[in-house]
């Protein structure tokens, strides 16, 4: 389930995207958000760039043991001052022989309580800010990464949330995805995936489709013969939950066409 469509050579089972869609849709009948949320972030938010764009070296240490469930992962990019605006992020990583060394903080982290590595967004740079950004594999337990905070939320429980800072953390150049500099493509990459399977999720087509899965079957159904105008709104629900789980396939389509293109558009249009 951590891997659906991961390469079967790091443990994954090499199927495209639309089957994890429908593992999400599937968590939605549990009616609980957080743990859809922690696997979401294990299996369609952290990895998709690191599957595409990691070398094998990388792979194999932990994309690798993401998949089979042996280390948890998390994804460092919203800040105090910079959530969807990942442009705007402050956190910084220096080029120091063969290292890097990190400075800076996040905020909102999910799984990053409990996580062994974090997929990080960081400046690398002084360039233009989407010019700027790497994205770097992160040992939780390096020295210098502080989990400073669990932050309490309204929902959302069996999810921890965490806020961490980085205070010189030094770590391998190698460990590096792709190129210095693509963070920001990668990432937006990466938010792609992360929109369509949080949207296909639960929380939002599970709970819209329940009721319609269930109110038939129940008494309330002689209700809806009894009166017709309650007829004719069950039928616009249904024929809106239905035309919902249609709109997510077709905008999804052209993800598993292109292999990963750019479907930003698509993956906003479905947030909304």
């Amino acid at each position: 389930m951590l891997g659906v469509n991961k390469p079967p050579e790091y443990g994954g089972m090499g199927l495209d995207f639309s089957y994890s869609i429908a593992i999400a849709e599937e968590l939605g009948n549990i009616n609980c958000g957080g743990i859809p949320m922690a696997i979401g972030v294990q299996s369609d938010m952290a990895t998709p760039a690191l599957t595409r764009f990691g070398s094998d070296e990388l792979k194999r240490q932990f994309l690798a043991p993401t998949i089979a469930g042996d280390v948890v992962a998390c994804l460092g990019v919203s800040e105090s001052g910079a959530g969807s605006d990942v442009a705007s992020i402050k956190t910084k990583a220096e080029r120091k022989g063969d290292d890097y060394i990190i400075n800076g903080s996040k905020m909102w982290i999910t799984n990053g309580c409990q996580a062994d590595w974090m997929c990080l967004l960081t400046n690398t740079s002084a360039g233009p800010s989407h010019k700027n950004k790497s994205l770097i594999c992160l040992p939780m337990k390096t020295p210098g990464v502080h989990v400073t905070k669990k932050i309490d939320k309204m929902g959302m429980k069996s999810s921890d949330t965490a806020q961490i800072f980085f205070e010189d953390v030094r770590v391998p150049s190698k460990y590096l995805i792709g190129e210095e500099g693509m963070g920001f493509i990668y990432q937006m990459l990466q938010f792609q995936e992360e929109r369509m399977w949080g949207v296909a999720n639960g929380r939002k087509v599970g709970n819209q489709w329940r009721p319609v899965q269930t109110y038939p079957k129940s008494d309330s159904w002689r209700v809806l013969i009894l009166y017709n105008n309650l007829h004719t709104m069950y039928l616009w629900f249904l024929l809106g939950a239905k035309s919902f789980f249609a709109f997510i396939f077709i905008n999804i389509s052209p993800f598993l066409d292109t292999s990963g293109c750019f479907c930003s558009f698509r993956g906003c249009s479905l947030n909304l």
